[in-house]
């Protein structure tokens, strides 16, 4: 109230760098790799990014909507259709 609005009318939400493939820790280079030249070599990859098959992908996901988050955006590293197809088809379908 202190900035003259109303707490209760913000909504939370999340950006998540994420990478959608089955081997799971080449995913997690690539986003150690972008991450790290963006954020610094401090940036906690495994805490705050999604990545992994469509399954562990939507579970993380979930997990934030469960959490409260009511806008989650995902951030493709790199523009690669095949990522935004995975997304849009495989990971996407799986949230509540």
């Amino acid at each position: 109230m202190a900035a003259g609005k109303d707490p209760d009318a913000l909504d939370s939400g999340k950006l998540l760098y994420i990478t959608v493939g089955e081997d799971r820790m080449r995913c997690q280079q690539q986003l150690t790799a972008f991450t790290h030249a963006y954020y610094g070599s401090q940036y906690d990859v495994d805490n705050n990014c999604v990545f992994g098959s469509p399954k562990e992908c939507a579970a993380k996901i979930q997990g934030f909507i469960d959490a409260g988050a009511k806008t989650i955006i995902l951030g493709p590293t790199w523009p690669d259709v095949e990522q935004v197809t995975r997304l849009a088809k495989e990971v996407v379908p799986q949230l509540q």
